[in-house]
Order: structure tokens, then sequence, then C-alpha cells
């Protein structure tokens, strides 16, 4: 692939489809590689190369999943297969290159629908969602954004591959009591009782009064995404 050389592009918001040129080309290396198999091929990609999934959005390659539905070229769409993790002895040289306008293109024999990830970093929907992904990959322990689908969308950017189990609805006790510890799993708190405060919540406690998203990681401390406050 060179610069000035032309490919199928797509218009993620108004679903157009155009022949676009290529701007720019980058390469870069890596020691690691996801595999995905779609329709019986296999592609092959860095973690952070975004794949756009049906009804989700832009997603990280390390983050699909198997059963995660993708979009084609042609308007139709495409069940993961089967994703894998490699790690490679010594790193390799991989290439990535920038399309003019839509920034996104096809890949595979089937044309599956990507993006070309400004140099491999996922195109988050708004500069206040990019914001706080810097600052969980930082280490913060709590951000906020605007809205649910905000904060569902750094979960699943983020998150979403590292086999998180979903408890909204259960008290600390009952996780605790049938998976053995809390680890690993996310619930949202977004149910307020008849006196303003979140389910399983004192009033007492400072996250009581704003809805949020909250990450119990398998090793370190309690992640938490406010929203709507």
């Amino acid at each position: 692939m060179q610069v000035r050389y032309k490919v199928l592009s797509e218009d993620e918001t108004t679903g157009e489809v155009a022949v676009k040129m290529v701007t720019e080309t980058y390469i870069n290396e890596t020691d690691e590689l996801i595999h995905i198999c779609v329709n019986g091929e296999t592609i092959f990609a860095t973690p952070t190369h975004p794949f756009y999934v049906d009804k989700l959005g832009w997603t990280l390659a390390r983050s699909l999943r198997a059963g995660d539905v993708l979009v084609l070229s042609n308007g139709e769409l495409v069940t993961v297969e089967w994703v894998q993790h490699e790690i490679l002895e010594s790193p390799i040289k991989v290439y990535n290159f920038e399309v003019e306008d839509f920034h996104t293109y096809f890949v595979g024999e089937n044309g599956i629908f990507v993006h070309n990830g400004c140099g491999d970093e996922i195109p988050w929907s708004s500069k206040e969602v990019k914001s706080g992904a810097e600052d969980l990959e930082k280490g913060a322990l709590s951000v906020t954004v605007t809205n649910r689908s905000q904060a569902e969308e750094l979960f699943l950017g983020m998150y979403q591959g590292d086999g998180y189990v979903n408890t909204s609805g259960w008290s600390s006790k009952e996780v605790s009591n049938f998976y053995g510890s809390r680890g690993g799993t996310y619930h949202w708190d977004d149910t307020f009782d008849s006196n303003g405060v979140l389910q399983f919540h004192s009033d007492k406690n400072p996250d009581s009064k704003t809805p949020h998203l909250q990450i119990h990681p398998e090793c370190g401390k309690v992640i938490r995404i406010f929203f709507g406050a």
C-alpha cells in the first residue's frame, strides 16, 4: 500500500461507501497479534486496531470475542467465529495507513469494516470519552462522562475482552458468595430507591447519589465511570 493508492471506504455516520485515497502509511512493530476468524477466513490485527461491531461501534481487536457481529463492505453482517491472542517470540513489522475523509477501509476477502485508527488509536465518539479513556490508561480510578451510553462505550472499548461478568442487580454479598470474590465483575449502579439513593448503597456513601458503572479488576482497586451527574 502506498500514498495516493485508492481503497473502498465508508462513512460510519451516513453509510456512504466511496473510493478514497490513502494519505499516509505507517510502519510499526508489535510482539502481539490478534487472530480473528470470520466466515472461515482468519484476519490478523494488532491488539489496538479498531473493528466496527454492529450496534456497539468501534471496538479494539483485543476486545473482540466470538459472537460479535461485524459489518462487511456490502452492508451484510457476519459473526466472529473465534478470537485468539498470540504473543510473539520477537517483534515483527506491521503496516497501517490513513484514508482521506472517512478514515476507514475494508480488510480480508470478506471485506470487514475497520478504522484506519490514526496510528492504532481507537476513534472515540467524543473528546470527553477520549479524555476519560486516557485518564483510565494512566491509572485513574474514576472518570466522569455525560451519559450511560458514553460510560458503556468506555467499558466496551477498554475492558470488553477481559472476561468481566455483569452482576448488575446483585448485592455485594451475593456476588462474593456465588463467585468467591468480586474480582472480574462489573455492575451498573443506576437504580435509585424512593429516597434518591442508589440501590445497595448507604446514604452516607459519597457515591450513593451519582449513577455509575463499577468495575472490579481481579487485582487492583475498584474503577468507577460516573455519568449523568
